[in-house]
């Protein structure tokens, strides 16, 4: 099971709180300001405006990430 992992870049601080709790490491090291999802990783890229992530079969839906994003930034769900 794969789940979606986007990073809404509107709110994204690029703090890096998400890298540091990830178990699975599938966050960049920030730049540009932003955190991001390692393309890498991506099976399927969304395709939002003003968000970064997707389809992400490596993520086990921890959701340690989203606690630890200071501005509420990244969000799970289970792909369908």
């Amino acid at each position: 099971m794969a789940f979606v992992v986007r990073i809404d870049h509107t709110k994204c601080s690029g703090n890096g709180s998400c890298c540091n709790v990830c178990p699975v490491e599938i966050y960049e090291k920030p730049h540009d300001g932003k955190c991001w999802v390692k393309k890498e990783k991506i099976k399927k890229p969304i395709k939002e405006k003003n968000m970064q992530g997707g389809a992400c079969p490596e993520c086990i839906g921890c959701t340690a990430c989203v606690s630890a994003c200071p501005a509420q930034a990244i969000t799970i769900e289970e792909e369908k």
